[in-house]
């Protein structure tokens, strides 16, 4: 194959995610940015390829704290699947998914349960309301109205997620930890006992999905050292 190759560019993006999930960013950032090249030069600017590589690299910019150029590059990509595959497509809703965490995590809540109710929308379409990406989306909006000041319905939605995505024998252990974390963290107040119970099981989620969670993992171990 020449360096020009399509096929290039996919075996260059695979192994740059499977390089991040690894914890190796420097090697995963370099592999998807050349896979993004090859893409755009063989593919042209839109093509649902690039969109895939995009929010892969958002995931690389995510789990190294850099929330700002996550959302940036997941909007390019849930752009990018709007345009391309429609707003009812499994890959667009994931994409509303993933750009309305990164602006939790930035403290825009509110903007961030618009694309999840959008995302929700998606799910619902194409997946149902039991597939666990559909729990992980109302797990999300259940940490948003948290953050909006809307705990009791808060608290509903998360455990309603979490609820979704334990159905499954092999649950995304990433978005149960996130799950778990937040709802312990609605929690701390009113039980901390329970609180405890679910930073621990969070805990134990991302410690199973590996490297890349070691960001989460030290956010978790900080928040049980200041919760005994």
């Amino acid at each position: 194959l020449g360096p020009e190759n399509p096929d290039v560019a996919v075996i260059c993006a695979n192994a740059g995610s499977a390089a991040v999930a690894d914890g190796d960013r420097v090697r995963g950032r370099a592999l998807l940015e050349r896979a993004l090249l090859l893409t755009r030069r063989a593919q042209g600017p839109e093509h649902p390829e690039i969109a895939r590589i995009l929010n892969n690299l958002a995931g690389l910019e995510s789990s190294a704290g850099e929330f700002a150029a996550a959302f940036e590059l997941y909007s390019q990509a849930l752009a990018l699947r709007r345009k391309l595959l429609g707003a009812e497509h499994a890959d667009t809703a994931n994409s509303a998914s993933n750009a309305g965490d990164s602006l939790l995590l930035l403290g825009r809540a509110a903007e961030a349960r618009a694309l999840f109710e959008e995302a929700l929308a998606g799910h619902r379409a194409t997946v149902g309301e039991a597939h666990p990406r559909y729990g992980a989306t109302l797990a999300s909006l259940g940490a948003a109205d948290v953050a909006l000041g809307r705990v009791g319905p808060g608290i509903a939605a998360l455990e309603r997620g979490i609820a979704i995505m334990t159905a499954i024998a092999d649950p995304p252990l990433d978005h149960l930890g996130d799950a778990r974390f937040a709802l312990a963290r609605a929690l701390s107040a009113g039980d901390p006992a329970r609180a405890r119970a679910e930073a621990r099981l969070a805990r134990e989620h991302y410690v199973a999905y590996g490297p890349i969670c070691a960001r989460e993992l030290a956010a978790v171990d900080a928040w049980l050292a200041g919760h005994p």
